[in-house]
């Protein structure tokens, strides 16, 4: 039977059934089955593990050299001579050059936190440093506030451990449980400014951090919003790298925790390692900071607000210094 004239439908089905190779057949000889069910098999990674060592490697360079001083230096030394002045960029398997397959099939794993100016940087020390030895508290505590200094207590490897596992800080529900049994950073002001004689004061503060949630404010929110920019902009002026920081625990004062902004590596000061805070003011006007005072032309964090006590605080309990 002949499909109706003016069909269109009809002949671009025929058309595309041979172009895919399918050949009309009798309806007697169709086949129906069912997929062939196979077990199930996990996916498995084709990389291996490569071996580390210097790009480009100085052997390779140094019998470039050797090669261009023949007579008829052959083309491999012209490819050589290149590799002096290649371009590295990071990968997940460390620097390799720009443009080669390992730099854009396998990034670098990124993170929010992470901003990479030096990438020949090396590795970051653990935190909390161990310079010297903190004071011990001079005060004889309650049965109860014993028991509590005593859960609280620590070793340097695990303070290390919990540094490096809570860097996500409040996406984190560890760095959350961790700073609710400790005085943060934020608060050491208000724990230092009060006298021994004013309890009420000091069970507010003890009310506080045990009940362990901060109604977050405007101002708050926008530093939150807005501290990934200053960070990136901080990196890139001064050139140094910011990297995240978890939460710092001192064995020597496990009541004590911080939790800073970011670590930091800058080539220019000697050691080159310390840590960031960030503060976003909505003044324009460096002059009109209430936590700022201007003198001589310099603006720095006034001795007694409270931002000047945190950084503080955190420079005790990492024993770093501040950027």
């Amino acid at each position: 039977m002949r499909s109706p004239r003016g069909s269109s439908a009809g002949k671009g089905a025929l058309l595309c059934a041979r172009r895919a190779g399918i050949h009309p057949e009798p309806a007697s000889k169709v086949i129906v089955r069912k997929p062939k069910t196979v077990g199930k098999r996990c996916l498995q990674s084709t990389l291996y593990r490569a071996f580390p060592g210097p790009l480009p490697d100085p052997d390779i360079i140094a019998s470039g050299e050797k090669l261009r001083q023949l007579e008829s230096p052959p083309l491999i030394a012209l490819v050589l001579e290149g590799l002096s002045t290649l371009e590295l960029v990071p990968s997940k398997f460390g620097p390799v050059p720009r443009g080669s397959p390992l730099s854009y099939q396998c990034p670098p794993e990124k993170s929010c936190d992470v901003i990479i100016i030096h990438h020949t940087a090396p590795d970051f020390p653990a935190l909390p440093l161990m310079f010297h030895s903190l004071t011990n508290m001079s005060f004889v505590p309650t049965l109860g506030q014993l028991r509590h200094l005593q859960s609280l207590q620590l070793s340097l490897d695990t303070s290390s451990k919990i540094e490096a596992a809570t860097r996500e800080q409040s996406r984190c529900p560890a760095w959350v449980q961790l700073r609710q049994p400790r005085l943060t950073a934020s608060r050491f002001r208000d724990a230092c400014k009060g006298s021994a004689e004013e309890e009420s004061v000091a069970t507010v503060h003890a009310a506080r951090m045990i009940r362990g949630f901060t109604k977050q404010t405007a101002a708050m929110k926008r530093g939150l919003q807005m501290e990934l920019e200053v960070l990136t902009n901080y990196a890139e002026l001064m050139s140094v790298n910011v990297l995240p920081v978890g939460f710092i625990i001192h064995p020597e004062a496990p009541h004590l925790g911080a939790s800073p902004d970011g670590r930091v590596y800058d080539p220019s000061e000697s050691p080159p390692f310390g840590l960031v805070e960030v503060k976003c003011s909505t003044k324009n006007d460096v002059s009109q900071v209430a936590h700022l005072k201007v003198q001589d032309g310099s603006a720095n964090v006034r001795r007694s607000h409270a931002y000047y006590w945190q950084v503080q605080g955190w420079n005790g309990a990492t024993l770093s210094q501040t950027h």
